[in-house]
């Protein structure tokens, strides 16, 4: 049940996550498009964005998950340095 909870979790912050780099992204196209012509051509950049954005969320997803990667593999380290210190504390 708590694998369920946290499974769920993880999948709403992703996808906020997700949804906010979207966001971003777009906004960041719409500026410079407005400022280096005056206007947005929507169909233009619809089919500008479509191209990059799946290179950019593709990249922003495994620079997370090796990231999270790392930090779950220092603290498997650390729990694993905190049990020896006890164990040896304890005999």
């Amino acid at each position: 049940m708590a694998l369920a909870v946290f499974g769920g979790w993880l999948l709403t912050r992703t996808r906020r996550a997700l949804i906010a780099e979207v966001e971003g992204f777009t906004l960041a196209h719409f500026r410079a498009e407005g400022q280096s012509k005056g206007a947005v051509d929507f169909l233009a950049l619809r089919d500008e964005l479509g191209q990059g954005l799946d290179g950019y969320l593709v990249e922003r997803v495994q620079s997370t998950s090796s990231q999270t990667s790392r930090l779950l593999a220092a603290l498997a380290v650390a729990l694993a340095c905190a049990c020896t210190l006890a164990i040896h504390q304890y005999l």
